[in-house]
């Protein structure tokens, strides 16, 4: 190390430069990195949407062997999804069923069956609607899915009595719905 320091504008040995010498400065880059960071930004971006444009669309240029694999592929996904799906919305129902009584369950059934349960539970006694509401869910088995209609067994308890049904579910609106009680059992 020299004594004293050597700074911009010193001559070697700490003697002044002439008067308004500057050393030369490196040119500022930081714009020159920014740009480039965004052009590869930029890019990123366009690969990014042209994948997700391209995905999206139903590609029917398609050989016929590999959209039947495809589709046999996410028929499987589908079906059991929808079969978790099913048994959400069975065990869902008698959920609101436990907690919030059979009126309240009646409210998350199908469009097809609603009214009916609704106007049937208003003849109903006080007393007859306080045994429905002791029915609880105890198993969800056998779920089978066919588009937008499935059935699964379900086994009911009320008290010490229990009882197996199949259950009919459908889709409506995107959801699963509960329909029908003792299509075969």
């Amino acid at each position: 190390m020299t004594y004293p320091p050597q700074g911009p504008g010193q001559y070697p040995g700490g003697f002044p430069g002439p008067q308004g010498y500057q050393p030369p400065q490196a040119p500022n880059r930081t714009p020159l990195i920014v740009g480039i960071v965004l052009a590869v930004v930029l890019v990123l971006g366009g690969i990014i949407a042209v994948v997700v444009i391209l995905s999206s669309k139903n590609d029917d240029s398609t050989s016929a062997s590999a959209t039947t694999t495809r589709s046999s592929t996410s028929t499987t996904k589908s079906s059991n999804s929808d079969k978790a799906d099913v048994e959400t919305a069975i065990r869902d129902f008698f959920d609101v069923w436990a907690s919030d009584g059979v009126k309240a369950a009646v409210k998350l059934e199908c469009s097809d069956v609603r009214a009916a349960d609704e106007k049937d539970l208003q003849s109903k006694t006080a007393d007859e609607i306080a045994d429905l509401d002791k029915v609880r869910l105890s198993d969800v088995e056998n779920i089978v899915v066919s588009g937008k209609t499935a059935t699964a067994d379900i086994t009911l308890t009320s008290g010490s009595k229990s009882k197996t049904d199949q259950v009919e579910v459908k889709k409506e609106s995107g959801e699963w719905k509960l329909c029908k009680f003792g299509m075969g059992n």
